[in-house]
């Protein structure tokens, strides 16, 4: 199911929601992806995933397609813990184009504007 939000957020318009959430187990292999993509798949070795692993805040930046700057995509990943065990990590990934008006140049702020 497609939702289509029709909303304005800081002068972008939000036709879709772009977003995509994996989760891997403890070992980086994805377990669930909501693009439907990817379980099964090790991710050990994605910047997001792995510093997560070891314990660091996890974040990548990708491109789908290297020559093309409008396929940059930014990852956040976050550990799943159970007990105080680390279970797995969740990842939550967004494009830049979504994000920044241009997707060329990199955010300047992720303050709203006054």
């Amino acid at each position: 199911m497609q939702r289509h939000p029709g909303a304005e957020i800081y002068g972008i318009r939000k036709d879709s929601v772009d977003l995509r959430i994996y989760l891997t187990d403890a070992r980086g292999v994805v377990v669930y992806d909501s693009a439907g993509q990817a379980q099964g798949t090790d991710f050990s070795q994605w910047n997001d995933v792995a510093r997560v692993l070891r314990g660091e805040y996890g974040a990548r930046q990708s491109r789908y397609n290297p020559d093309d700057p409008t396929t940059s995509v930014m990852h956040v990943a976050a550990p799943v813990r159970r007990d105080g065990q680390l279970i797995g990590v969740v990842s939550l990934a967004k494009p830049m184009t979504s994000i920044a008006p241009s997707s060329t140049a990199p955010p300047t702020a992720c303050a709203p504007p006054a």
